[in-house]
């Protein structure tokens, strides 16, 4: 077995690896690789595992330079979940030896490596790390062969499902397009609502440059008197559907037209013979968020962030300087930075 860096010429055999392993996600694809590339502006080094002329095991990894030092993530932008797939425990064992021979590089600021919450059989133990956070993972099954609607409604939690009849009266219209200007223009102003931040017009431009509508992903609408009440944008891997970015005109909250969209997506997938919705992470403070996905059948399947941190001076460097110089990476730990 040897370790290399994914290469151009080996992009068959990748793509053919992903596409096989049973627990890959989105976020290993060489799309997902394409669109960081593009949009971070940041250098890939992907790192296999190679076996008579096939690859055993990969590592997705991202770089990105400051004057504190190279910060290297698996992956990074909004938690991505890059982790090492592996056929063989041994092929995984060289993966954590060579993350470790990065870790301890004496231009390495902090090493990080988001776990895959579908692919436990083997542990990290091994692997240097001293700060560790976690998130909730929730997965809502879209496994069914009939009776789609009632499999679907009774997932759910009672009151979601009454949130779900309430909606279903006002009679919207269910709408898949590539609409991202509406979906962006509601994205910030929900985001300004909340203090949050918003993804960049930029970012959606990326993704549509490098996935192909209705393949790769699909915005879904509910239109409720010819206007756009609430609208989601969703992946497409294999057969799990990804929940991306939901957003919903304020005024129109109260007739739970985002529950619609989520309810009328989750039967049209299961009827295509997708199998798993993803919901993404959630924060362990998110109290309400965590409910919400729960009560439209999320079952938990946690993952975890695991970073070793080399240059120590990150402790006494304001987390301000750091969101700055090192833009969406993930530097841990923010909660024992200096406040700016």
């Amino acid at each position: 077995m040897t370790v290399e860096i994914l290469l151009e010429k080996d992009y068959t055999l990748y793509d053919e690896f992903i596409n096989n392993y049973e627990n890959s996600m989105m976020y290993h694809t060489l799309k997902y690789k394409k669109l960081l590339e593009e949009y971070l502006k940041c250098i890939s080094c992907y790192y296999i595992v190679k076996s008579n002329n096939k690859i055993d095991a990969v590592m997705p990894m991202f770089i990105k330079s400051g004057t504190m030092g190279n910060v290297y993530n698996s992956l990074p932008f909004y938690g991505s979940n890059g982790a090492i797939l592996a056929k063989t425990k041994k092929s995984f064992q060289i993966l954590i030896k060579k993350y470790n021979e990065i870790a301890l590089y004496p231009e390495t600021l902090s090493i990080t490596l988001i776990t895959n919450p579908l692919d436990l059989k083997y542990d990290y133990q091994e692997m240097l790390i001293n700060e560790t956070d976690e998130r909730y993972s929730q997965w809502t099954n879209l496994d069914y062969a009939e009776n789609y609607e009632e499999m679907i409604m009774q997932s759910f939690h009672t009151k979601t499902r009454n949130m779900v009849r309430k909606s279903l009266k006002y009679n919207f219209k269910f709408v898949i397009d590539k609409d991202f200007d509406t979906l962006y223009d509601v994205h910030v102003k929900n985001m300004n609502e909340i203090g949050g931040l918003a993804k960049e017009k930029e970012y959606f431009n990326h993704i549509k440059k490098v996935y192909k509508f209705n393949k790769d992903y699909i915005i879904c609408s509910a239109v409720y008197e010819d206007s756009k009440v609430a609208s989601l944008l969703l992946f497409l891997h294999k057969d799990t559907v990804e929940y991306y970015t939901p957003v919903i005109k304020k005024e129109y909250r109260n007739t739970q037209a985002l529950t619609y969209l989520i309810y009328k997506s989750m039967i049209y997938y299961s009827k295509k013979g997708y199998k798993k919705w993803n919901w993404g992470g959630t924060w362990k403070s998110q109290d309400g968020v965590y409910r919400f996905k729960s009560r439209l059948g999320g079952i938990d399947k946690n993952y975890k962030y695991y970073t070793y941190v080399n240059n120590k001076e990150i402790y006494t460097t304001s987390k301000e300087y750091l969101l700055k110089e090192y833009k969406n990476f993930y530097v841990l730990p923010f909660n024992r930075l200096k406040e700016c």
